[in-house]
């Protein structure tokens, strides 16, 4: 039996701010250390790597600098995609990831990204966050059109509140009934792991718990 072997490492939910620096820097380099140990070559960010939406300190910019400069060192590619807690406007396509986008081995997603390689049997879409109950059904919906067809295996992962996930639902959350046609979905923004019941959906939780 063929042993599956990881290709991507997934964290979401970081929240730097100028009072964990320290613990942030000891987070990014257990990840690197996983990379190192797996021969990972991929790193995706699904949200919220910033805690302050108003502002950053010049500390927690080369914290976060210091961060990929640190991936670059290990030949790591990293891809970030906007969290609410990355945005002023939250409908806005760039927030305070966009500062890095143009380090060599860093992407930012602006509104969905696909990625996939040829030793990948699936392909997985990324996508920064929109409101709930603003735009962003309305942009998956674009991804779905755009993106989806055949095979491999299509994974979504996303930074949303979905019905389901709390047990406290939510008026503002998703449905979860149109992610269906995605084989999975990855999600960030609760930071407690859980799978919602009879669907392909799981919280991956935050990095830092």
């Amino acid at each position: 039996m063929k042993e599956n072997k990881p290709c991507l490492l997934l964290l979401n939910d970081i929240h730097i701010s100028k009072d964990n620096i320290p613990a942030f820097q000891a987070n990014w380099q257990e990840a690197m250390g996983i990379c190192r140990e797996r021969d990972i070559r991929e790193v995706v960010v699904g949200g919220d790597l910033f805690f302050s939406r108003a502002a950053q300190t010049l500390d927690v910019l080369l914290a976060v600098r210091d961060m990929l400069v640190s991936a670059a060192d290990h030949d790591i590619h990293v891809t970030l995609a906007e969290g609410n807690h990355d945005k002023v406007n939250q409908e806005s396509l760039r927030g305070y990831c966009h500062v890095f986008d143009r380090h060599p081995n860093v992407t930012v997603v602006d509104e969905y990204l696909t990625l996939c390689r040829p030793e990948w049997k699936f392909t997985l879409h990324v996508m920064s966050y929109f409101p709930e109950d603003g735009s962003f059904a309305e942009r998956l919906g674009r991804l779905a059109a755009e993106a989806l067809s055949g095979k491999p295996e299509h994974f979504l992962y996303i930074h949303e509140g979905i019905n389901g996930a709390l047990a406290q639902p939510s008026e503002k959350e998703l449905p979860a009934r149109i992610f269906s046609p995605f084989d999975k979905v990855f999600v960030g923004h609760y930071h407690n792991r859980t799978v919602i019941p009879g669907t392909g959906i799981e919280y991956i939780g935050s990095s830092r718990q």
